[in-house]
């Protein structure tokens, strides 16, 4: 057919090795040391026991299509540096229990949004400053069936309001 499935070059700076398809999937072993792979039907890799990767330079990846990872087991990642998660669509997380620590700053943004918890919400801050707060809406601390509370230890709780305050009690309202 004209097709050289197997090709080897042994032209000094010019060493590479080529086994091609007649699909166009091939492996390259390229002068340089590099190794290029071309599936043009798709690929699977299967690996009986561990599988580890090293790279020890930049990786990318780019998919142009959906994309799953699928984890059986515990996951965990680490990042020594930082780490940016960029979503240009809607985000959506889901889990039976969510902990999250931050050693320094902790911040929140949206447009439009709420915090609920169907068994309890606690915003706290142990050794600083806490703030619920809106810069041109509404912020509010409520709770349907149980019990709301404003609190500082040892500190101070401070209520501002534009216009007005208003506090409603069924069965009392005091204030100290």
């Amino acid at each position: 057919t004209g097709n050289v499935p197997l090709r080897v070059d042994d032209t000094k700076g010019n060493e590479s090795i080529s086994m091609q398809h007649r699909s166009g999937s091939m492996i390259q072993f390229l002068p340089n040391g590099g190794i290029q792979t071309v599936a043009s039907k798709g690929k699977t890799d299967i690996t009986f026991g561990q599988h580890r990767s090293l790279v020890t330079g930049a990786q990318d990846t780019t998919v142009r299509g959906d994309s799953s990872h699928k984890t059986d087991g515990d996951h965990r990642t680490t990042t020594k540096g930082n780490k940016e998660d960029t979503v240009k669509g809607k985000q959506v997380s889901s889990c039976k229990s969510l902990n999250m620590t931050c050693a320094e700053q902790f911040d929140i943004a949206a447009q439009a949004g709420y915090i609920a918890g169907d068994k309890g919400l606690l915003l706290t801050s142990p050794n600083g400053p806490a703030a619920l707060a809106t810069t041109g809406g509404t912020a509010s601390v409520s709770s349907e069936t149980g019990t709301t509370a404003i609190s500082s230890k040892g500190g101070s709780t401070t209520i501002n309001a534009g216009k007005e305050i208003a506090a409603k009690a069924g069965n009392g309202f005091h204030v100290n």
